[in-house]
């Protein structure tokens, strides 16, 4: 994780639609989300006042107020960034045991589930998905890996390669979403 030093022009408005994209395209037809509204259906939650604002409605959504995740979500496509580090050191990753002979940014021979602490200052540290299983259950690891792989193989048909993804699951009413 870094902040570049560069502002990127837009940011806002290109990462809006792109969350709604994924949320409505892919997520949402494989599992419950926190999305409510975007673009100019945002209006009817807005005060009187910041209805009709062209600029807040590109860059605002509207979703369910839920808990703030105590994991994040990982799945690893690629073999790159700090699982690359890992696997240089003992050929595993969050307790992957991988094949030897890979290299940077290969494919991994499977999506691996490689979850995070969610980290309020400073940086996540990976934690086992065997005890995020013990803690939670199964079903986190199950969804984050089929969504993931619907994400990749929706993206790949269309010329993009996704290395890997983190989603932020929350439970609601004993759902996860």
């Amino acid at each position: 994780d870094f902040v570049l030093n560069t502002l990127i022009p837009l940011k806002g408005e290109i990462l809006t639609a792109l969350n709604h994209f994924w949320t409505t395209t892919v997520i949402s037809q494989i599992c419950e989300t926190d999305f409510v509204a975007c673009g100019a259906g945002i209006d009817e939650y807005l005060p009187e006042g910041l209805r009709h604002n062209h600029d807040l409605q590109k860059r605002g959504t509207e979703v369910k107020l839920v808990a703030p995740p105590e994991i994040e979500d990982v799945v690893r496509l690629y073999l790159t960034g700090s699982g690359w580090t890992s696997y240089r050191k003992d050929g595993s990753v969050c307790g992957h045991k991988l094949p030897s002979g890979l290299f940077d940014r290969s494919k991994l021979p499977y999506p691996i589930y490689t979850p995070t602490t969610k980290a309020d200052v400073g940086h996540d540290e990976p934690v086992s998905a065997d005890s995020v299983a013990y803690r939670y259950g199964v079903q986190r690891e199950r969804l984050s890996l089929q969504v993931a792989g619907a994400i990749a193989s929706y993206a790949e048909r269309r010329g993009i390669i996704m290395a890997d993804t983190k989603f932020e699951f929350s439970y609601v009413d004993g759902r996860l979403i």
